[in-house]
């Protein structure tokens, strides 16, 4: 195959992928419509002569421009530059266009591309273009713009979490992933691919023993009527047997989110707790809501004896283990937690992440890695746990 020819196939590719990402976000209802091909042109003179490969629109009517590439190079800039310019002349309704890369380009063509957004984002040069993004950093761009446009902050979170755990399933399903992974293909350009490599690499697979891999976030409730650890389920058949991997899921802008809700009774129960003092002390945290509020002779029960069971409740809180449900099915073995500042995900097992932990000194309450308080509207009922994101 001549290298023309391995580049338009490249090219096609990047292209598709890009289609599917867009079909993934109208499909969360982050955008209302999408055009394919879209182009327009000025009355009394060609009328497709300017042309983008999507046009995608918002809520509110908004619409921004999308054009693929797997190569960024200033003639291809300068046709992008030269097409965007007229088409938000002759739309007012398009505000921002974009050049979207595929993930996991080679370091010489993602050095490329890198650069050039500095470039715009340092306002060296007059642009109608308005970034330069690779897949991931695309789709974080609309779905951020989307949930600004949803108002209610517990509606936009809400979305925000079931979202972020049916586009990793997408990102495992997509099968020009597989085949790029299985093949070692270079002309395919992948979904997401680095995030799929990723998991490739955490579930130390070998290509030449896999014949299908599916993932899932169906996952059923606990026998208790809670929700389980596992937030995708992801089944792969060898030719040795089948396997199946756990994982959690963390999306957010903070330090510091949300792991474990589960009543003083529970925590007692399940981590086996014997000593009176310390199940009285965890009963009163929980009626309080802060340490602030307990007695000290409680927070100094809390802070002495809570140690002797760190190691449980660690396990606990980020995988489920001694829990309720089924522990190869609802019980988390790695956690994968997305930066939505930076657009970072990483992936890594339980005791990978609470090495981490152990390394860079992050501490909670009570001689443990969490942060205790509760949830909204749980005072008296619940007790919530907090865990460090990166």
């Amino acid at each position: 195959m001549s290298d023309n020819t391995e580049k338009s196939n490249r090219g096609i590719s990047g292209q598709e992928n890009l289609k599917e990402l867009i079909e993934s976000l109208f499909d969360k209802d982050y955008i209302v419509s999408y055009v394919e091909d879209y182009r327009d042109g000025y009355k009394g003179f060609d009328e497709k002569q300017f042309f983008f490969q999507y046009r995608i629109e918002f809520a509110n009517h908004e619409c921004w421009l999308l054009h693929s590439t797997t190569s960024i190079r200033s003639d291809r800039m300068n046709i992008q530059q030269w097409n965007a310019e007229h088409l938000k002349r002759l739309n007012g309704y398009i505000k921002k266009a974009f050049v979207v890369y595929p993930n996991g380009l080679p370091e010489k063509e993602a050095k490329i591309a890198k650069s050039y957004q500095r470039k715009l984002a340092d306002a060296r040069a007059y642009s109608a273009v308005d970034g330069v993004f690779c897949q991931s950093e695309m789709y974080a761009r609309v779905e951020k713009y989307a949930l600004e446009l949803m108002g209610s902050k517990g509606k936009a979170l809400a979305s925000r979490g079931v979202n972020f755990e049916k586009w990793i399933v997408e990102i495992l399903n997509n099968q020009d992933n597989y085949s790029k992974w299985k093949n070692e293909n270079d002309i395919q350009t992948g979904y997401m691919y680095d995030v799929y490599r990723g998991f490739m690499e955490s579930m130390e697979l070998k290509r030449s023993q896999v014949v299908g891999i599916v993932a899932t976030n169906d996952i059923p409730k606990l026998p208790t009527g809670g929700q389980p650890k596992t937030d995708i389920l992801v089944t792969v058949d060898t030719y040795e047997g089948e396997f199946v991997f756990t994982y959690s899921c963390k999306k957010t802008s903070k330090d510091w989110v949300s792991a474990h809700e589960y009543s003083a009774e529970q925590f007692i129960d399940t981590l086996q707790i014997m000593e009176e003092e310390l199940a009285s002390a965890i009963i009163e945290f929980q009626q309080c809501g802060s340490i602030e509020r307990m007695q000290k002779s409680s927070v100094e029960a809390m802070e002495y004896r809570m140690i002797a069971y760190n190691d449980q409740l660690n396990k606990w809180v980020l995988g489920g283990n001694g829990g309720s449900g089924n522990p190869s099915t609802q019980w988390a073995q790695y956690l994968v937690t997305y930066n939505d500042n930076t657009s970072e995900i990483t992936i890594s097992s339980i005791d990978e992440y609470l090495e981490t932990v152990r390394k860079r000194g992050y501490s909670g309450n009570f001689g443990t890695m969490f942060k205790w308080t509760y949830p909204s509207g749980g005072l008296g009922k619940k007790i919530q746990l907090k865990m460090r994101i990166e």
